[in-house]
């Protein structure tokens, strides 16, 4: 079963290592891009990556979307983290996430999994 985030869901083994290469080709490039980016101002890829074949997968973060809209983590007047963001760039967000979903769709992540650990532990921003 593979992981959001390119692993699979098992331990590492030497005889599963192979499963783990697309992970280890995504954190190495976004390292790499990074620190080129903060050091020369321009980012480098080591390996060339297909659109299709970047994590999470599009149709992940679609069905992860769909998922929390579902449950309602996605409501303002709904949310136990509404309080940390403001209402109107809140909605406005999701707007236009909607039209066009993959610019800074990591932000949207970060919300529903802070959402989610709230409503784990049952806390709240007042």
């Amino acid at each position: 079963m593979e992981t959001t985030t390119g692993g699979p869901a098992i331990p590492i083994r030497l005889a599963n290592a192979h499963r783990f290469w697309p992970l280890w080709k995504y954190m190495t490039n976004r390292a790499v891009a990074i620190g080129s980016k903060k050091t020369f101002g321009k980012a480098i890829n080591l390996w060339q990556q297909h659109p299709e074949s970047g994590y999470p997968l599009a149709v992940w973060q679609d069905a992860l979307r769909t998922y929390a809209q579902s449950e309602g983590l996605l409501n303002y007047d709904k949310m136990c983290s509404s309080g940390l963001y403001k209402r109107d760039e809140f909605n406005q967000y999701l707007e236009r996430d909607a039209y066009d979903p993959h610019p800074n769709r990591e932000f949207l992540e970060h919300v529903i999994t802070v959402e989610m650990a709230f409503r784990a532990t049952g806390a709240s921003v007042v």
